[in-house]
């Protein structure tokens, strides 16, 4: 029995040691996406996002153009960026390092905690702490320390031998077998007295099937009001959502099928957008990883309230859960940045209370855009407050001409953005904002366009504190111009959340261009001293790295997630919040500032 387990096992490796070594065409080969990855339309960052797959989704990858991968997922067809996708390594797992975010990190941290080597938050998010983890448990086990857990190092670390940190025992073998496929949810047995041999089907009428139609309304499957009757038009629907979320396309309503539906990461349909958002039929909690059309509703309800400023996505990030802890805070709840029922509840309520704005008009919508030949309430509205800034004289008619042109960009010029006279998001939110600069003031930052050289006097370069001096006058959605202080290039970023460091965004494909040139033409996670200038012309000295990871917000600016801007901390306070990343950035603004004006900061 023994010899015929060896042999069994010996199959199995030798299966997946041909199976991971691509082909020329890279025809129909089994990947898994790194992180929450978005699939386009065509390979470009531009192109027309059709979904969003959770990170450690198995998907099939069919050609190749470039640096994206052509890929297939359930009934999707379509792009996603090469470095968002790996393979199984030659022992059946899948390789791990620092930026992923997804199952298999928590399994392995959860691992590194048994064995000792890993006390910190096991979320599935592997940042330094996790790294770190993994080194010490490589160098105590004899593999090489780079703290990338690839097959060698899971292998090891799952098996009955792996050596536990010092002081530590071991618990013996987790028994992680290779992970050769993940279901997208686990279904119980029964769900609601649905089970398997008794699911909801075609010609069947029940409340709990209008329940459900309901569902595959609000993800985008159905068109149909929901009526409580089982009919084709409803099996037609469930056979497309099953499709589309990679289940068993029978148009049968069973336990795994109801799991998945309700479930936060379900995948809604192509195109779904959600204009008026309810309380999702799922009464699961949602926190920060999640993914889906229920995620992508209470973003909606937040940005009504102004609680954010980026356009809803579906996944759950760091911007989101800032976003609901400060809700949370405001409406006196309890503050754990998860959304429940009671959370959610308050958010669809006409009590809910909307975040405090210093805005004297309303913000225009993200895809509201003026231009010369333009008329309507909007320019009207846009005249007036061009005429309270001072940059036109005449009274607001309503119609964009040559003099309301000139007036924008004029205003453009002195708010430090790209003076085309054009009207379009970023310009309008700065222009209805606090920040926005009379005529007559100087702006104090780069006016030129992404990639220019800036003389940023190192005068007027100030070490600002983050919580004291950056995080309560320079919200989530303020535009930055950054400066490399070695070739004088800049570019734009926008603050998309403020948490303990400003989690930010390239503005635009150029400005992505022009910092990772500054960087090298690398991606690195070693903090870069910079300088800062805010809208308001004051500039403060930073550190940033240019790995983009997790969750964005911008969709047309080649980067896939976002980036970290760390301002100067107390380094108590850091040391306890954020004692291995954070601290390593606080000591480079310390060792920066004192290159650059001879003090030293505690």
């Amino acid at each position: 029995m023994r010899n015929l387990t060896r042999i069994i096992s010996a199959v199995v490796v030798l299966t997946l040691f041909l199976a991971c070594f691509p082909s020329a065409t890279l025809a129909d080969e089994t990947w898994y996406t790194r992180n929450n990855v978005k699939i386009r339309q065509s390979a470009s960052e531009t192109s027309k996002q059709l979904a969003i797959i959770r990170g450690g989704e198995t998907l099939t990858v069919t050609g190749k153009s470039g640096n994206w991968y052509a890929i297939r997922y359930g009934s999707y067809k379509g792009y996603i960026r090469s470095d968002l996708l790996v393979q199984l390594t030659r022992s059946g797992y899948i390789p791990l390092e620092l930026g992923n975010e997804c199952p298999q990190v928590k399994e392995v941290q959860n691992r590194l905690y048994e064995l000792g080597y890993f006390t910190g938050k096991r979320d599935g998010e592997f940042m330094e702490d996790t790294e770190d983890a993994v080194k010490a448990f490589q160098k105590r086990n004899g593999i090489k320390a780079d703290g990338i857990a690839g097959g060698e190092t899971q292998r090891t670390m799952f098996a009955a031998s792996a050596k536990a940190a010092a002081g530590q025992t071991t618990s013996g073998s987790s028994a992680l077998t290779p992970i050769i496929d993940l279901p997208t949810v686990s279904a119980p047995a029964s769900v609601d007295g649905v089970t398997a041999e008794n699911p909801m089907k075609k010609g069947e009428t029940s409340a709990q099937i209008k329940t459900m139609q309901t569902r595959l309304r609000e993800l985008g499957y159905l068109e149909t009001e929901p009526n409580g009757i089982f009919g084709s038009i409803t099996e037609a629907a469930v056979k497309k959502f099953q499709t589309a979320n990679g289940l068993t396309a029978d148009g049968k309503v069973g336990p795994a099928t109801l799991t998945a539906m309700n479930s936060a990461s379900a995948i809604p349909a192509v195109g779904t957008v959600t204009s008026t958002p309810t309380a999702t039929a799922t009464s699961a909690t949602l926190k920060r990883g999640d993914s889906g059309a229920a995620v992508k509703s209470f973003q909606q309800l937040l940005r009504n309230l102004g609680y954010i400023t980026f356009s809803p996505d579906g996944v759950f990030g760091s911007g989101t859960e800032t976003a609901v802890v400060e809700f949370q805070k405001k409406n006196g709840l309890t503050a754990d940045g998860k959304v429940g029922s009671a959370t959610l509840a308050k958010m669809s309520s006409s009590s809910a209370v909307p975040k405090a704005t210093a805005t004297p008009t309303s913000t225009p919508s993200e895809t509201t855009t003026l231009k010369r030949g333009d008329s309507g309430a909007e320019v009207t509205k846009m005249q007036k407050r061009l005429k309270e800034l001072g940059y036109i004289s005449f009274s607001a008619d309503g119609e964009f001409g040559s003099g309301t042109r000139d007036g924008v960009m004029a205003f453009q010029k002195n708010n430090g953005l790209k003076n085309d006279g054009v009207a379009g998001p970023t310009t309008l939110s700065l222009l209805y904002s606090s920040l926005a600069k009379k005529a007559g003031t100087s702006s104090g930052s780069s006016s030129g366009s992404s990639g220019t050289s800036g003389s940023t006097s190192v005068g007027k370069v100030r070490l600002l504190h983050f919580f004291n001096d950056v995080k309560p006058k320079y919200p989530s959605g303020t535009v930055v111009t950054v400066t490399d202080p070695i070739t004088g290039v800049q570019w734009k970023l926008r603050f998309m959340s403020m948490g303990r460091h400003a989690d930010s965004e390239p503005l635009t494909a150029a400005d992505t261009t022009t910092m990772n040139k500054a960087f090298g033409g690398i991606e690195t996670w070693t903090p870069k001293a910079v300088y800062v200038t805010f809208p308001d012309g004051v500039t403060s000295l930073a550190t940033m790295h240019n790995v983009q990871h997790l969750s964005g917000s911008l969709s047309n600016n080649n980067f896939d997630g976002h980036l970290c801007v760390h301002f100067l901390r107390d380094m108590e306070e850091c040391r306890k919040m954020d004692p291995n990343y954070g601290v390593q950035h606080q000591n480079a603004i310390r060792k920066a500032w004192k290159a650059l004006t001879g003090e030293t900061v505690n």
